[in-house]
């Protein structure tokens, strides 16, 4: 079951080039003032950034209930706490800010690739040892 898990782990690597490659058009229509109107003007747009991060939040989520349960639920904490804070100070995001977070999101998801399939790096062990 974890090889599946793994192999929709590369679709969701897709996912991130996808969302990366569209960063100017995403920035755009994340910036807008008016995305009632950017949704009705450019249907395809929204649907490929939604579906996109959508499938990708997913992933980790069905993560939580595999061998990788500790970084899948970093990633998620952070994401939300990073949520949170643009929701209570906004500002225009900028494409190159869109890149690098795409960037780490794709190497996350890679380790977990990678950790679930060879290297079986226990990182709630190791966590919980710095505290010992």
């Amino acid at each position: 079951m974890e090889t599946f898990y793994c192999i929709f782990g590369l679709f969701v690597i897709y996912c991130i080039i996808v969302l990366i490659g569209n960063a100017d058009k995403a920035c755009e229509l994340i910036n807008s003032k008016e995305k009632q109107q950017e949704a009705k003007d450019n249907p395809d747009e929204w649907k490929t950034i939604g579906c996109s991060a959508l499938f990708v939040y997913g992933w980790f989520l069905v993560g939580l209930f595999t061998s990788q349960w500790f970084l899948c639920a970093i990633y998620l904490t952070l994401g939300f706490i990073e949520m949170a804070v643009k929701k209570a100070f906004p500002y225009n995001r900028r494409p190159a800010e869109f890149v690098i977070g795409g960037a780490i999101d794709a190497f996350i998801a890679l380790l977990i690739i990678i950790n679930s399939l060879w290297l079986h790096i226990d990182f709630y062990q190791k966590f919980v040892a710095l505290f010992n």
